[in-house]
């Protein structure tokens, strides 16, 4: 969920899922995906829908699974770290990834609940 300009601030989400014809088009990036250069399926927060009036920051987020070889989906660098190296931990860039599916669990913008 971490992403390079609003951190672990889930609220402050800047990725990006735009509904098309037959699912969604995902825009953003995130860092410090655990495993990241080695998974083969990935669970990708995005932002749906703006918050609801009187609802919590993360309101309107939903959750989209992709496997590792769908187009547009990105493994970036992976981090330099001082321990825990048996596990890396990489950026993961999502360009007009396109996920021809409903949100993962079928709750769009179910925030973090989902």
């Amino acid at each position: 969920m971490t992403e390079p300009s609003s951190g672990s601030d889930s609220g402050a989400m800047q990725t990006t899922a735009r509904e098309v014809e037959g699912g969604f088009v995902i825009n953003g990036s995130k860092i410090f995906i655990t495993q990241g250069s080695v998974g083969g399926v990935y669970v990708v927060n995005a932002r749906t829908d703006p918050p609801r009036e009187g609802k919590s920051k993360t309101d309107g987020i939903s959750a989209f699974v992709f496997p590792r070889d769908t187009p547009g989906l990105r493994i970036g660098r992976k981090e330099d770290k001082l321990g825990l190296n048996s596990s890396d931990t990489a950026m993961l860039i999502s360009r007009t990834c396109s996920c021809h599916r409903t949100p993962a669990r079928h709750s769009r913008s179910g925030g973090s609940r989902t």
